[in-house]
Parts: structure tokens; C-alpha cells; sequence
């Protein structure tokens, strides 16, 4: 082999070196980009702390929100939440005490055991109410939740 051929063949070689260097470079560029758009993406994308099902959308993809706004609401149905307002004479709750609701489901009505979880500490004056709060497991989604329920009542007097 020529002295010539030698030289064109280390020519070639780092020809091809040098080649390798910038696709190397280019691809690591490429990863760089692709990490910065992934980056960019999930800083636009909203998600929820609960799963649930959205029931409202308050503002459209491409409206801009301040903080704090709602964009979305979502109803986790898992867990339901009975409210009432009941005499404060007719029956005296606490948290954590077991209580028997009835709930409408379409044209039938499902016995429901819940727990208690908030009795209000005071009386409203005009109305001579308190609110109680009871919360039962909903986990197939029977109940849809706004419907309509009944608490059974256990008087304390005598």
C-alpha cells in the first residue's frame, strides 16, 4: 500500500470519525429536545389529586386561568356524603356513631348503614337546626350522588 493510499485511508477514517461525533451530537441534541417538549407539555397539563368523573368544565382548552381558578369539577362517587339539618331535641348524634339512612335509588329505596362523621357544635337560632354530616361507601356507584335520602331518627328522649 502507497503512502498515498495510507494517508486517503486516515483521511477517511477520520472523515468518518468526525461523522459519527456530530450524529452523536445531533442525537443527544435530539434527546434534549424531546425531554424539554415532554417538560413543556406536562407544565400545560392539569391533573387531579382524586379520581373521579368530570362534571362540569369551566373553562375550554386554550383559555387562559389565574391561580386558584376552577377549570374543572369532578365528582369522586366511591364515597358519599348524606347532609341534614335535624331538630337538636329530636336526637343526639356524635361522630362517629353508625346511623341507618335511606337513599332513593330511581324508583326503589336502599337501606344504607353510615358513619357520622360531623355533628355541628351549635344550633342555628331561626330554625332551631343542626347540620350532621354522615358518609357511606359507594364503591360499584349504585347511588348518584344528590339524590334525594332519609336519616331514621333515634329520639333521646324519654
Amino acid at each position: 500500500m502507497s503512502l498515498q493510499e495510507v494517508e486517503k485511508r486516515e483521511l477517511e477514517y477520520w472523515l468518518a470519525h468526525g461523522e459519527r461525533h456530530r450524529l452523536e451530537v445531533a442525537l443527544a441534541r435530539s434527546k434534549l429536545q424531546v425531554e424539554m417538549a415532554e417538560a413543556n407539555l406536562e407544565s400545560r397539563s392539569v391533573r387531579s389529586p382524586l379520581s373521579g368523573v368530570v362534571v362540569k368544565i369551566h373553562l375550554r382548552e386554550g383559555q387562559s386561568c389565574e391561580t386558584n381558578e376552577p377549570l374543572l369539577q369532578i365528582v369522586d362517587n366511591s364515597r358519599c356524603v348524606f347532609v341534614c339539618n335535624i331538630h337538636e331535641e329530636v336526637a343526639s348524634y356524635r361522630t362517629g356513631q353508625p346511623v341507618n339512612l335511606t337513599i332513593q335509588n330511581g324508583p326503589t329505596h336502599l337501606e344504607i348503614r353510615a358513619t357520622m362523621t360531623f355533628v355541628s357544635p351549635m344550633v342555628d337560632p331561626a330554625s332551631s337546626l343542626m347540620r350532621i354530616k354522615a358518609e357511606f361507601p359507594n364503591p360499584e356507584g349504585r347511588i348518584r350522588p344528590g339524590v334525594p335520602g332519609a336519616l331514621k331518627v333515634e329520639c333521646t328522649g324519654s
